[in-house]
């Protein structure tokens, strides 16, 4: 993945074994035909290819999280006006700026004892804004909004995006001290995690 460029590419009947070899330059052929492509480039620094085993995903579509929080009507509108941001951040912004953006506010600060209950009231108030939501990736627009309105909170949550492939799918989540907070709790053993911020 190339988040300079936005661009991806997907290495079909090639194993790992054979991408380890070109990458160490025992394989010449497939090491000059990957650099010719543009996907590597040369290194003196080897790290081996590994494969992640997933345990397959169910297709649906995606859904705002069910949370049984209580919100006040400024939480509302902070959502709102959030979503709106993120609106136009994700029509005008590549991946690398849209991680770049959350990498601005760390998220290695100490997690506060209450951070879940607080992350139940942010996705209360920005499920109730999220009609206002007009991008084509709802997950990663809900997901992006919700680490930025938490970060602003001082809560450290994570934005994390992962892929499968045949056929690809990719999707985005939060994270809070290692735990899924809006969605399906194994999504890192369904998908294979190329992202984090």
């Amino acid at each position: 993945m190339d988040l300079k460029t936005d661009q991806f590419h997907i290495l079909a009947d090639l194993t790992a074994e054979r991408l380890n070899l070109a990458m160490k330059g025992e394989d010449i052929a497939l090491a000059q035909a990957l650099e010719d492509a543009g996907i590597v480039e040369p290194s003196d620094e080897f790290t081996p290819v590994l494969l992640h085993r997933t345990n397959g995903f169910f297709e649906q579509r995606w859904m705002a999280p069910l949370v049984d929080a209580t919100c006040a009507l400024k939480d509302k509108l902070f959502a709102t006006a959030v979503v709106a941001r993120t609106n136009w951040k994700l029509k005008r912004s590549s991946m690398a700026d849209i991680l770049g953006d959350l990498a601005a506010r760390p998220s290695d600060i100490k997690l506060p004892h209450d951070g879940v209950q607080r992350l139940a009231v942010l996705m209360r108030a920005l499920n109730s804004a999220f009609a206002f939501d007009r991008t084509r990736n709802q997950c990663l627009a809900y997901s992006y909004s919700l680490v930025w309105m938490a970060r602003r909170q001082g809560i450290p949550a994570s934005l994390v995006i992962g892929v499968r492939t045949k056929p690809f799918f990719s999707h985005a989540w939060v994270e809070y001290g290692n735990e899924v907070i809006n969605d399906d709790e194994k999504l890192r053993e369904k998908l294979s995690t190329i992202a984090v911020a």
